[in-house]
């Protein structure tokens, strides 16, 4: 990918120190764009950074900024360190030209700050080596972004539209009102009119906790977002974040209204740390309130990748531990340590945290691993559905709010029949984690005494109190990674390698802790055979399946630009799930409408694995299902190295980013034999993740040696 020149400069004559200059660059790495009159004109910074946007097509576009003009460059640079990724002034006989007025004027008379301008100017030799360069300079951005604001002649200003740590320069941070910043951008008066109604609406949600005028108001915003550049959309949330009642904490249910809206819109990691650090400390949310929203924010990792950052785990494990805390302290029954040899080693107990039916990827998870306790290995199994999945129970106002699925009816039976075994089953028919229904469920387990609890899904306060009686082994729906819990026995469904234990380690995590296991799946059989000519898909093309249910998130921009470069291979892409933005990328990308189509949901994925030729699977955490149905069918894929899908597959399967996968996508279409090698593999890897007795087992061996199975 080429370096993007954005040279703003008064004049450009041929033979010019200037042309000379830019003659000598290397057009294989370097692509010039050229604007003019930047004195005649007084262009004035915001539109430079206007016109970066126009420049950089892509986020992971490398854009530097080029100037003979001395305060015009003196300004970008200072203004816009963090968003080019390089500065280079050439001198000539025009550099004296642009003169700055009115508050940037004012800017250029205040020194620069040690911390305020991070990247290092560039030479002009330097663009020789532009890549390495350039790397340098992103490694001085150690400390994260930040946000600045600028206290000048009386009154503070925000220029660059970054979100990060804020930084004040020129004035005092505990002075600053957020609320009355005057913003250097070019801001609409809809914008302005929009952020009015927000406000008049947090007055609806504090008085009678309705939020129906606030999703009103939100949706108008929206709409004004939708048709925002990257850089706009960034300004518009740092102006929504400073309104009054965010900084002066005018009310706890408005400011976690407004802060899931700015996670929604921007999905950056300071709001989602504020949420939590807000979560976390507040005196007026009850306990059902906290555990509510901590289900809320366990969400968002899957829903917006790459959200998190070590401070949003930590403050979601301290919170989990302080509601956990409380909890305990609200039971009032004993809970006291049932020795080994007093527990029925025959007997397990399997605690879900949610339960839908056999369709559902989680419940069939908990259905297998039944089946595998109670029919394969011989044990008594009673499965309880905690019901703690995003719970309803503390619910309290905020944007995007999901209650988690219930099938009702499922409280009325005892017994859940799954192919040729009944598993004796409770689901309370209350909202959890009631006090009262958990105490209940407490006083069963202590009358039963099973020999451990298997805790399905991870954040289950119940099994967690049950875990000072029991031993209970929890595992994540996630299974590449560790669950929350405060049980002493966690299970994860990999082998973790050096780093991965250095990491645990420096966790708190010992070895005794942590059971490195093999998860595997059980496939709904195939029911019947599937033509392309069913789902209108073309003979003549190589299909490649992308499957989940939450593709709206887990595809993005990149991975449709990468992946179009394998359509002059004959590739068709085959969208399986719940893709509702599918038709609005194929309007902002034309060619996909001829080179992919989008099936919906699928009954039977073993048949429809069955007519495609290879499964790609894009950067992201959940998932895993789908790729053992491919492999069960004969069908190779290819997975970016993360994630639960990754894990499922095997490291032959998996790449480090798109450009390899576009590699090894080639490779598949173009080598037979290397088809049929990895074809062969896949059957034997789905043969290994289907085999789920002895995994089972060796989990069983594994957690019986560990000190903390009492």
């Amino acid at each position: 990918m080429k370096i993007k020149l954005l040279c703003c400069v008064e004049q450009f004559e041929e033979g010019s120190v200037l042309s000379n200059y830019l003659e000598q660059l290397d057009e294989e790495i370097m692509e010039v764009y050229l604007y003019t009159n930047m004195a005649t004109e007084k262009i004035l910074p915001p539109t430079v950074l206007s016109t970066l946007e126009e420049v950089r097509e892509d986020e992971k576009d490398t854009v530097v900024f080029l100037t003979d003009q001395k305060e015009l460059y003196d300004l970008i640079y200072r203004l816009y360190n963090q968003i080019f990724d390089g500065f280079l002034f050439i001198e000539t006989e025009d550099s004296a030209s642009y003169q700055a007025e009115g508050i940037y004027r004012s800017l250029l008379k205040e020194p620069i700050t040690q911390h305020e301008c991070l990247r290092k100017e560039l030479q002009k030799e330097d663009l020789s080596q532009a890549y390495t360069k350039i790397a340098e300079g992103r490694a001085e951005l150690t400390d994260g972004a930040l946000e600045k604001y600028y206290y000048l002649d009386q009154q503070y200003y925000f220029f660059e539209p970054v979100i990060g740590k804020t930084l004040v320069v020129g004035g005092n941070e505990s002075d600053i009102d957020l609320s009355k910043v005057q913003y250097m951008f070019y801001f609409a008066d809809e914008v302005i009119e929009a952020a009015g109604q927000i406000l008049d609406s947090m007055n609806v949600l504090i008085k009678d906790m309705d939020i129906k005028q606030c999703d009103a108001a939100i949706e108008r915003m929206n709409k004004l977002i939708e048709a925002c550049s990257g850089l706009e959309k960034i300004e518009i949330c740092c102006f929504l974040h400073n309104l009054e009642f965010i900084e002066k904490q005018i009310n706890e249910i408005s400011k976690i209204w407004m802060l899931t809206y700015l996670i929604a819109v921007s999905h950056h990691s300071k709001y989602y740390e504020e949420l939590e650090q807000t979560v976390l400390e507040s005196s007026s949310l009850n306990i059902h309130n906290k555990y509510y929203m901590w289900n809320q924010m366990k969400r968002y990792g899957l829903v917006y990748p790459g959200i998190g950052s070590k401070l949003t785990g930590q403050l979601h494990w301290q919170l989990y531990r302080e509601i956990y805390q409380v909890f305990k302290g609200m039971v009032e029954i004993e809970l006291k340590a049932i020795p080994k040899k007093k527990r029925n080693k025959d007997l397990i107990f399997v605690f879900a945290y949610t339960f839908l039916g056999e369709r559902h990827a989680p419940t069939r998870t908990i259905l297998e691993r039944c089946y595998a306790l109670g029919k394969l290995l011989n044990k008594r199994i009673m499965l309880i559905n905690t019901r703690e999945s995003v719970t309803k129970l503390g619910a309290i106002p905020h944007h995007d709010m999901v209650a988690g699925n219930v099938i009702e009816k499922y409280n009325e039976i005892e017994v859940y029949p799954y192919k040729d075994y009944n598993i004796p089953f409770f689901q309370p028919d209350v909202e959890m984690p009631e006090v009262g229904m958990m105490e209940e469920i407490i006083e069963f387990v202590k009358k039963q005494k099973p020999y451990f609890i298997l805790n399905i899904g991870g954040g289950s306060i119940l099994a967690d109190l049950c875990s000072d009686i029991v031993p209970v082994l929890s595992m994540a729906v996630a299974f590449s990674k560790l669950p929350y819990t405060m049980s002493k026995l966690s299970i994860i469904g990999r082998k973790l390698n050096e780093a991965d234990w250095e990491q645990f380690l420096e966790q708190g995590y010992t070895k005794d802790n942590i059971i490195e296991s093999r998860f595997t799946f059980d496939l709904i059989p195939k029911s019947h055979t599937v033509q392309r000519t069913d789902l209108k898909l073309p003979q003549d093309k190589f299909l490649i399946p992308v499957v989940g249910l939450r593709l709206d998130t887990e595809i993005d921009e990149l991975f449709l630009q990468k992946m179009s470069q394998t359509f002059s291979l004959g590739t068709h892409f085959v969208f399986v799930g719940l893709f509702e933005k599918y038709e609005e990328y194929v309007r902002k990308f034309p060619e996909w409408g001829q080179h992919s189509t989008y099936v919906g949901y699928c009954n039977d994925m073993l048949a429809l694995m069955e007519i495609c030729n290879l499964y790609v699977n894009p950067k992201r955490l959940g998932g895993g299902f789908s790729v053992i149905e491919a492999f069960y069918m004969g069908v190779p894929g290819v997975s970016i190295d993360t994630g639960d899908v990754a894990t499922a597959a095997g490291r032959d399967f998996c790449v480090n980013d798109y450009d390899e996968m576009i590699e090894l996508i080639q490779r598949y279409i173009t080598d037979q034999d290397f088809y049929q090698t990895m074809a062969k593999k896949a059957k034997e890897r789905a043969k290994l993740m289907t085999d789920s007795a002895p995994a089972i087992a060796s989990i069983i061996r594994k957690a019986e040696k560990s000190k903390y199975f009492f």
